[in-house]
């Protein structure tokens, strides 16, 4: 294993995220939101039950976000937010906007705890870097050049991401005890170009895929410790995987049907369990935003518990593309699953300019 040390003096990049009722928006719902936008809605820190959600938007900016610095979508508007839920309820207590950097910021992942945010960005259109932003004081560093898509390991010691030095590698990073320095990375296999991994609550499952029509392609699970990766599926379309907390089961985007579909790994092989979320048509009754797009699309599933998921929902208009998606909450409980415009509501409490949000990342703690 190939050590790297990589210092973040996260205090000093302090003034660059702004701190409370800055640049960054408040968290403590009691000063101006300046640049930010909106003032916090009532903070969210606290202790005690919550469920954590972090997602890219562009409240604050308004109309300027995805994943690419230019495009229809493109721009310096997709920020990291992260909103306290109600775990009971999934009401929304309070949204704050963490990162205000000129470029586009996505696919955060949460710390347990909530305290930090890791996510990737892009400071050009093929150069991808992995950042970590403190929730409370809005500090935000790199963490590593080259380097996307991280998620979570267990207690938040341990990182996996892809590696796009290392020929999109799907990598394991040991973090320092304040979770804000690397000592220590390494390759967790060689099936590659490896994206979008989630791991189970306790580390010891990783769910990943391999894009593209070579022989490697398709849907995989990983025990970190010992690098073995069982495919789920070969079939090609499905990306973007979620593993649920319990690391039972797995669900995917399914490009064929524009919705999500679902795997129980529980057992000893993977067992398909068919379509999950379809692809939502009448979401424009919950929403009149989507009134109007000639199609949807489901993508970026996150498990927030066993029975809820954040999905995004794309507006999908023909020759145009995808021109917004909105973070929703889908409750698995319910047959079909019922969804709820979340980034609507989130958007609103903001109350800032801008209504996109998206590629969401989900945690239910006790």
């Amino acid at each position: 294993m190939k050590a790297w040390s990589i210092a973040l003096a996260l205090a000093a990049c302090g003034a660059e995220g702004g701190g409370a009722g800055g640049s960054a928006g408040s968290t403590s719902g009691a000063g101006a939101g300046g640049s930010g936008g909106a003032a916090g809605s009532g903070g969210t820190g606290g202790s005690g039950g919550a469920v954590w959600l972090a997602f890219a938007a562009d409240f604050a900016a308004g109309g300027t976000c995805g994943d690419e610095p230019t495009g229809a979508l493109g721009g310096a508007g997709c920020d990291i937010y992260r909103a306290r839920l109600d775990p009971g309820t999934y009401a929304i207590i309070g949204i704050d906007r963490l990162t205000t950097a000129p470029v586009p910021e996505v696919f955060p992942t949460v710390a347990p705890g909530g305290g930090r945010v890791y996510f990737h960005t892009l400071d050009a259109m093929t150069a991808r870097a992995m950042g970590v932003v403190d929730a409370e004081t809005k500090a935000r560093a790199i963490l590593l050049a080259d380097a996307q898509y991280p998620a979570v390991l267990g207690e938040g010691a341990r990182l996996v991401f892809t590696d796009v030095a290392q020929g999109n590698t799907l990598t394991e990073a040991t973090l320092d005890a304040t979770g804000t320095m690397v000592t220590a990375r390494a390759a967790l296999t060689a099936l590659t170009p490896a994206q979008d991994a989630d791991a189970a609550r306790d580390g010891t499952r990783v769910v990943f895929h391999v894009p593209g029509t070579g022989a490697a392609h398709g849907v995989y699970l990983l025990d970190p410790a010992s690098s073995e990766a069982t495919p789920i599926t070969t079939q090609k379309g499905y990306g973007h995987c979620a593993l649920s907390p319990s690391g039972a089961r797995v669900v995917c985007d399914d490009a064929s049907g524009g919705g999500l579909h679902a795997w129980d790994v529980s057992g000893a092989s993977p067992v398909d369990a068919g379509a999950l979320v379809a692809d939502p048509k009448g979401v424009g009754a919950t929403d009149p935003d989507y009134a109007t797009c000639g199609a949807t699309s489901v993508d970026f599933p996150s498990f927030c518990d066993e029975t809820h998921l954040a999905v995004s929902v794309s507006c999908v208009q023909l020759g145009a593309g995808i021109t917004f998606s909105k973070v929703f909450l889908a409750d698995l409980g319910a047959s079909p699953p019922a969804l709820r415009a979340l980034g609507a509501e989130m958007a609103a409490q903001f109350g800032g300019p801008g209504h996109t949000s998206w590629t969401p990342s989900c945690r239910a703690e006790p």
